[in-house]
């Protein structure tokens, strides 16, 4: 009798996608005073028991909020994203950008999502994506939110899943 075992499952090309446990993430910009980030925020959470917040104090310029971290991938393979996004508020003032960039990442060589101010709500919302690799290298996933105004405001992701189509 033959017995087939189950194709494994595909693996997170993100190291703690899910901020369930530590490390993987790069802080590139801050504002002292201004950003606070966070990659083990329990107050609120898609999966699991944490997630990674960014939170704008009150009375701030306009900022970039960006962190990152190098990933691998394999020319011609189809990589898809997904993940979920929420905001304290509804039309925060704020963009969410999800891209891979190259591996300084300097450059975005494409957005995989992007979730506009007016679209941000205090609920948890799911985006999706996909990058096909030009060339087996290093590159950079990157989580980036662009802001206006001062009002104090914080950003959730949670759960962000980049896989090889098999």
């Amino acid at each position: 009798m033959l017995t087939l075992s189950p194709a494994p499952a595909p693996t997170n090309k993100l190291t703690n996608g899910d901020f369930e446990g530590t490390g993987g993430w790069t802080i590139k910009t801050t504002a002292p005073g201004a950003l606070t980030y966070s990659f083990d925020n329990t107050a609120e959470f898609h999966g699991g028991l944490r997630s990674a917040s960014v939170a704008y104090s009150a009375g701030s310029a306009a900022y970039q909020a960006w962190y990152n971290q190098p990933v691998t991938l394999e020319a011609g393979k189809k990589y898809n994203f997904s993940g979920w996004t929420k905001a304290s508020t509804a039309n925060p003032g704020c963009s969410v950008s999800y891209y891979i960039g190259t591996a300084t990442g300097s450059q975005n060589l494409k957005t995989l999502a992007i979730i506009t101010s007016a679209n941000l709500r205090p609920s948890w919302s799911a985006s999706s994506g996909f990058y096909v690799a030009a060339s087996t290298d290093a590159y950079t996933f990157n989580v980036r939110m662009t802001c206006s105004g001062a009002a104090a405001r914080t950003y959730y992701m949670d759960d962000l899943v980049l896989i090889a189509e098999a």
